[in-house]
């Protein structure tokens, strides 16, 4: 195939007009279709068997929690953060507009005025001649083979770029706000956990210590139960901190002062649906961040196409009208005193390599940005086999948990009522405690994990389990 550079290099000697003729003729390579040179598989390796279709309305609804919408709704109002991407955006559309500017006639404007002052010897007085020129330039460059639109298509794709980081900065800060909402309510419903077991131990250690006094219990019951007392306080400091960190956390998030004055139920909500079966690959294609790998790579493919013809030559036409007059009244009522077309053809003849370094180095960063895009669609691919497979493990992790806390909880009383009936000793009691508060502070951490993933899961697909949005233009 023959390509202009090849062309260039043959008619650099010849004259201008040949090279135009020449250089018409050539064609470049256009930015097509986006093919990804990856072999991606009709389906999810992970099969889902069980489930119903979840909310086509938002994937926020699949957790039916009107606390948790409000405050994605505060957020996007108020966020600073998002605030800062709605601003990026402006400006680079603001950006895309200006480099667009090519396509159309560059038109200019000047005028000069001048007042001079003559003496007239032969009539003996002063002659004084005003003179005032307005002049307008039009200038247009004929994009023969593409160069401008090239140019511009580069801006298109960048004001997409733009819209695209804009919109996954916004998912990302909805999902930023569910997970910081579930991650309080978990470190709240863990404090209030800490608390019950801090008091039950103080009502045993209480028993303990009459027992003690009685001449029931021994000296080493009384310091274990202490121990476990002190250990409860430690465990419910540490849960109230947490809860401190996770509220101003999640009110910096949505634009309010970090004061710790956010309510929240002291429960964890429960997922009903398991994602449902069928989910089409084709919901990766609404990613917003996919859309603005893929337009980068537009964008590349457009500037490189630019650069490669900044090396053929430019014909522009340029017009010039202007009026001319020696009485400034004779302005709002005069014609056209002079007026121009002309046409000028530039070519580069010798740069010392600059414009063909340029070209190659264009070349370069649109093979670069495809391979940034496969790599992005590839991890936006195993991001959503991980959290389909981890809401499966996620899920049976939860129930076992469920299972252990109703048993540990059943062990410890039974332990402690034997105890006091003097069948047991205390360290049975103390495991048997340790094993209840374990199994519950687990559980509620894993019904966190759940939740977590499935937001994970939403976030990898860009939305819920079955719209497909528009792409970008």
């Amino acid at each position: 195939m023959t390509t202009p550079e090849s062309i260039y290099s043959k008619v650099r000697p010849l004259s201008p007009l040949l090279l135009i003729f020449i250089a018409g003729c050539a064609s470049l390579p256009e930015a097509g279709e986006l093919e990804i040179p990856t072999q991606i598989p009709d389906n999810w390796t992970n099969e889902i068997v069980s489930g119903t279709t979840a909310s086509i309305d938002g994937w926020l609804d699949s957790f039916n929690d009107p606390e948790l919408n409000a405050l994605v709704d505060e957020a996007l109002a108020q966020s600073p953060t998002l605030a800062a991407a709605e601003a990026r955006l402006r400006a680079a559309e603001a950006l895309a507009l200006a480099n667009q500017s090519g396509l159309w006639p560059s038109i200019t404007g000047s005028g000069s005025a001048r007042d001079e002052q003559k003496y007239n010897r032969s009539q003996g007085l002063d002659e004084r001649s005003d003179e005032f020129i307005v002049t307008g330039t039009v200038s247009w460059e004929l994009d023969l083979w593409g160069r401008v639109r090239a140019e511009s298509g580069a801006a298109k794709a960048d004001r997409a770029v733009a819209i695209g980081t804009y919109e996954a900065a916004r998912l990302s800060l909805v999902a930023n706000v569910a997970r910081n909402w579930f991650n309080l309510r978990e470190a709240r419903a863990q404090e209030l956990l800490a608390n019950g077991s801090l008091k039950s131990f103080e009502d045993n250690l209480n028993l303990i210590e009459d027992r003690y006094t009685s001449g029931v219990s021994t000296s080493l019951e009384v310091r274990l139960l202490r121990a476990n007392v002190a250990g409860a306080r430690a465990s419910l400091a540490a849960r109230q901190r947490e809860a401190d960190v996770a509220a101003r956390t999640l009110e910096a998030l949505i634009g309010r002062y970090p004061s710790n004055k956010v309510a929240s139920p002291l429960v964890l909500p429960e997922l009903s649906e398991a994602p449902p079966p069928g989910i089409p690959a084709e919901l990766l294609s609404r990613r917003p961040d996919l859309i603005a790998s893929e337009r980068a790579y537009q964008a590349a493919v457009f500037s490189a196409q630019e650069a490669q013809r900044a090396r053929l030559p430019k014909i522009s036409l340029t017009g010039r009208a202007g009026i001319s007059s020696d009485e400034l009244d004779d302005i709002v009522r005069g014609n056209f005193d002079f007026w121009s077309i002309a046409a000028e053809v530039t070519a580069p003849i010798f740069q010392g390599g600059r414009l063909y370094g340029n070209a190659k180095r264009a070349e370069a960063l649109a093979d670069a940005a495809l391979a940034d895009y496969v790599n992005d669609a590839l991890t936006a691919f195993g991001e959503v086999e991980q959290a389909l497979v981890a809401d499966a493990f996620w899920r049976t992790q939860t129930d076992a948990l469920s299972e252990a806390s109703t048993e540990s909880s059943a062990a410890e009383d039974q332990a402690w009522e034997r105890y006091q009936r003097g069948l047991t000793d205390i360290i049975t009691v103390l495991e048997s405690q340790r094993r209840a508060l374990n199994a519950q502070a687990s559980l509620l951490s894993s019904q966190n994990q759940t939740l977590q993933n499935r937001i994970n899961l939403h976030l990898a697909l860009g939305g819920d389990f079955e719209t497909l949005s528009a792409t970008l233009n």
